[in-house]
Protein backbone atom coordinates (compact mmCIF):
# COMPACT_ATOMS: atom_id res chain seq x y z
CA UNK A 1 0.00 0.00 0.00
CA UNK A 2 3.10 2.18 0.84
CA UNK A 3 4.47 1.77 -2.70
CA UNK A 4 0.91 2.31 -4.44
CA UNK A 5 1.04 5.67 -2.95
CA UNK A 6 4.32 6.69 -3.62
CA UNK A 7 4.09 5.43 -7.30
CA UNK A 8 0.79 7.82 -7.26
CA UNK A 9 2.58 10.69 -5.73
CA UNK A 10 5.65 10.07 -8.25
CA UNK A 11 3.22 10.06 -11.46
CA UNK A 12 0.90 13.31 -9.98
CA UNK A 13 4.53 15.36 -9.35
CA UNK A 14 5.79 14.24 -12.73
CA UNK A 15 2.49 15.20 -14.27
CA UNK A 16 3.10 18.95 -12.29
CA UNK A 17 6.28 19.46 -13.42
CA UNK A 18 5.89 18.42 -17.21
CA UNK A 19 3.42 20.76 -17.28
CA UNK A 20 5.07 23.74 -15.97
CA UNK A 21 8.00 22.99 -18.39
CA UNK A 22 5.34 22.59 -21.54
CA UNK A 23 3.67 26.01 -20.34
CA UNK A 24 6.91 28.03 -19.95
CA UNK A 25 8.60 26.36 -23.47
CA UNK A 26 5.10 27.57 -24.83
CA UNK A 27 5.49 31.10 -23.69
CA UNK A 28 9.16 31.14 -25.20
CA UNK A 29 7.04 29.99 -28.47
CA UNK A 30 5.04 32.83 -28.34
CA UNK A 31 7.18 35.32 -27.30
CA UNK A 32 9.95 34.67 -30.20
CA UNK A 33 6.85 34.57 -32.87
CA UNK A 34 6.10 38.25 -31.67
CA UNK A 35 9.54 39.08 -32.22
CA UNK A 36 10.04 37.52 -35.33
CA UNK A 37 6.97 39.11 -36.46
CA UNK A 38 7.96 42.40 -35.20
CA UNK A 39 11.44 42.07 -36.80
CA UNK A 40 9.79 41.14 -40.20
CA UNK A 41 7.53 44.14 -40.05
CA UNK A 42 10.46 46.39 -39.33
CA UNK A 43 12.16 45.39 -42.76
CA UNK A 44 8.81 45.76 -44.71
CA UNK A 45 7.80 49.04 -43.33
CA UNK A 46 9.36 52.18 -43.98
CA UNK A 47 12.97 51.65 -45.18
CA UNK A 48 14.76 53.62 -46.88
CA UNK A 49 13.84 52.62 -50.35
CA UNK A 50 10.31 52.76 -49.80
CA UNK A 51 10.27 56.09 -48.06
CA UNK A 52 12.46 57.30 -51.08
CA UNK A 53 10.06 56.20 -53.54
CA UNK A 54 6.93 57.75 -51.55
CA UNK A 55 9.08 61.12 -51.68
CA UNK A 56 9.43 60.98 -55.25
CA UNK A 57 5.51 60.94 -55.63
CA UNK A 58 5.09 63.03 -53.28
CA UNK A 59 7.07 65.60 -55.10
CA UNK A 60 5.36 64.44 -58.19
CA UNK A 61 1.93 65.79 -56.61
CA UNK A 62 2.86 68.76 -55.12
CA UNK A 63 4.68 69.76 -58.68
CA UNK A 64 1.76 68.60 -60.55
CA UNK A 65 -1.97 70.08 -59.51
CA UNK A 66 -2.02 69.78 -55.94
CA UNK A 67 -4.61 72.65 -55.20
CA UNK A 68 -6.45 70.32 -57.39
CA UNK A 69 -6.22 67.20 -55.90
CA UNK A 70 -6.96 68.91 -52.70
CA UNK A 71 -10.00 70.34 -53.69
CA UNK A 72 -11.23 67.34 -55.27
CA UNK A 73 -10.50 65.20 -52.37
CA UNK A 74 -12.49 67.56 -50.35
CA UNK A 75 -15.16 68.17 -52.47
CA UNK A 76 -15.85 64.06 -52.64
CA UNK A 77 -15.18 63.11 -49.34
CA UNK A 78 -18.01 61.34 -47.60
CA UNK A 79 -18.80 59.14 -44.51
CA UNK A 80 -21.19 57.61 -46.16
CA UNK A 81 -21.29 54.11 -44.70
CA UNK A 82 -22.76 52.68 -48.07
CA UNK A 83 -20.51 54.50 -50.02
CA UNK A 84 -17.44 55.59 -48.38
CA UNK A 85 -14.55 58.15 -49.93
CA UNK A 86 -11.80 58.80 -46.97
CA UNK A 87 -9.28 58.24 -49.70
CA UNK A 88 -8.22 58.51 -53.73
CA UNK A 89 -6.58 55.76 -54.98
CA UNK A 90 -3.94 57.36 -57.65
CA UNK A 91 -2.38 54.45 -58.58
CA UNK A 92 -3.76 54.52 -61.89
CA UNK A 93 -2.99 58.39 -61.76
CA UNK A 94 -6.27 59.59 -62.46
CA UNK A 95 -6.91 62.35 -65.12
CA UNK A 96 -9.05 63.97 -62.52
CA UNK A 97 -6.46 65.08 -60.10
CA UNK A 98 -3.25 64.28 -62.02
CA UNK A 99 -2.57 66.46 -64.85
CA UNK A 100 1.08 64.91 -66.24
CA UNK A 101 -1.09 61.63 -66.66
CA UNK A 102 1.95 59.40 -68.73
CA UNK A 103 5.02 60.82 -66.47
CA UNK A 104 3.36 59.69 -63.66
CA UNK A 105 2.32 56.25 -64.50
CA UNK A 106 5.90 55.51 -66.13
CA UNK A 107 7.32 57.14 -62.34
CA UNK A 108 5.14 55.10 -60.48
CA UNK A 109 5.92 51.64 -63.38
CA UNK A 110 10.05 52.88 -62.31
CA UNK A 111 9.75 52.45 -58.80
CA UNK A 112 7.63 49.50 -58.70
CA UNK A 113 4.22 50.54 -57.04
CA UNK A 114 1.80 48.37 -56.49
CA UNK A 115 -0.48 50.74 -54.65
CA UNK A 116 -0.77 54.39 -53.74
CA UNK A 117 -3.32 56.51 -51.67
CA UNK A 118 -4.19 60.23 -50.91
CA UNK A 119 -5.83 61.00 -47.65
CA UNK A 120 -5.88 62.78 -44.25
CA UNK A 121 -3.15 63.41 -42.29
CA UNK A 122 -5.43 61.96 -39.39
CA UNK A 123 -6.47 58.28 -40.38
CA UNK A 124 -9.55 58.56 -38.16
CA UNK A 125 -11.78 58.33 -40.78
CA UNK A 126 -9.57 55.75 -43.15
CA UNK A 127 -9.35 53.50 -39.81
CA UNK A 128 -13.37 53.75 -39.32
CA UNK A 129 -13.86 51.97 -42.55
CA UNK A 130 -10.69 50.51 -43.30
CA UNK A 131 -11.59 46.38 -41.91
CA UNK A 132 -14.73 46.44 -44.92
CA UNK A 133 -12.67 47.53 -48.00
CA UNK A 134 -12.28 45.39 -50.99
CA UNK A 135 -9.55 47.81 -52.90
CA UNK A 136 -6.64 47.47 -50.14
CA UNK A 137 -4.44 44.45 -49.69
CA UNK A 138 -5.03 43.22 -46.25
CA UNK A 139 -0.84 43.80 -45.68
CA UNK A 140 -2.26 47.59 -46.30
CA UNK A 141 -4.73 47.76 -43.82
CA UNK A 142 -2.51 45.91 -41.23
CA UNK A 143 0.26 48.61 -42.35
CA UNK A 144 -2.08 51.50 -41.92
CA UNK A 145 -3.23 50.58 -38.84
CA UNK A 146 0.41 50.04 -37.05
CA UNK A 147 1.07 54.10 -38.45
CA UNK A 148 0.86 56.99 -35.98
CA UNK A 149 0.04 60.51 -37.02
CA UNK A 150 0.18 63.43 -35.93
CA UNK A 151 -3.26 64.35 -37.16
CA UNK A 152 -2.48 67.92 -37.94
CA UNK A 153 -5.98 69.46 -39.38
CA UNK A 154 -5.40 70.50 -43.16
CA UNK A 155 -2.70 68.49 -44.26
CA UNK A 156 -2.97 65.13 -45.73
CA UNK A 157 -0.94 62.16 -46.40
CA UNK A 158 0.21 59.52 -48.77
CA UNK A 159 0.60 55.31 -48.00
CA UNK A 160 2.20 53.36 -50.52
CA UNK A 161 2.48 50.01 -51.09
CA UNK A 162 5.47 48.10 -53.83
CA UNK A 163 5.29 45.27 -55.84
CA UNK A 164 7.76 43.83 -53.41
CA UNK A 165 5.76 43.83 -50.35
CA UNK A 166 7.01 46.30 -49.13
CA UNK A 167 5.00 49.79 -47.31
CA UNK A 168 5.59 53.49 -46.66
CA UNK A 169 4.15 56.30 -45.50
CA UNK A 170 4.78 60.16 -45.99
CA UNK A 171 3.00 63.41 -45.10
CA UNK A 172 2.05 65.37 -47.75
CA UNK A 173 3.56 69.29 -47.17
CA UNK A 174 4.29 71.92 -48.97
CA UNK A 175 7.95 73.52 -49.08
CA UNK A 176 8.80 76.54 -47.44
CA UNK A 177 6.11 76.29 -44.65
CA UNK A 178 7.81 75.45 -41.63
CA UNK A 179 8.67 77.68 -38.89
CA UNK A 180 12.34 77.44 -37.74
CA UNK A 181 11.69 76.84 -34.30
CA UNK A 182 8.83 77.44 -31.89
CA UNK A 183 10.01 80.82 -30.62
CA UNK A 184 8.71 82.00 -34.05
CA UNK A 185 11.88 83.15 -35.46
CA UNK A 186 12.13 84.43 -39.14
CA UNK A 187 16.02 84.59 -40.66
CA UNK A 188 16.00 87.04 -43.14
CA UNK A 189 19.67 88.27 -44.50
CA UNK A 190 19.33 91.52 -44.44
CA UNK A 191 17.60 91.99 -40.83
CA UNK A 192 18.66 89.19 -39.17
CA UNK A 193 16.09 87.54 -37.22
CA UNK A 194 12.75 89.02 -36.78
CA UNK A 195 9.99 87.54 -34.07
CA UNK A 196 6.27 87.40 -34.64
CA UNK A 197 3.59 86.96 -32.13
CA UNK A 198 1.45 84.39 -33.85
CA UNK A 199 1.70 81.86 -36.56
CA UNK A 200 -0.34 83.50 -39.58
CA UNK A 201 2.29 86.32 -38.75
CA UNK A 202 5.40 83.95 -39.35
CA UNK A 203 4.13 81.88 -42.69
CA UNK A 204 3.48 85.22 -44.27
CA UNK A 205 6.66 86.88 -43.17
CA UNK A 206 8.05 83.62 -44.47
CA UNK A 207 6.55 83.37 -47.83
CA UNK A 208 7.55 87.01 -48.36
CA UNK A 209 11.03 85.96 -47.49
CA UNK A 210 10.64 83.25 -49.77
CA UNK A 211 9.39 85.42 -52.74
CA UNK A 212 11.73 88.01 -52.36
CA UNK A 213 9.53 90.33 -51.04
Amino acid sequence: MKKSNQKGFMLTETLIVSTFIVSILLFIYVQLRNINANYADSLAYNDVTTIYSAGNIKNFLLEDNYEQLKQYYKDNFSLDPDAPLVYLDLTTCPTSVVSETTYCQALLEQLNIKKVIFTDESNEYLLRFLDNDNNLSNNMKQFIKSQKTDGEIGEYRLYVETSDGKFATIKMKLPGKEIINASMLIYDNSKGYTSCTDVQCAIDELYSLLNGN
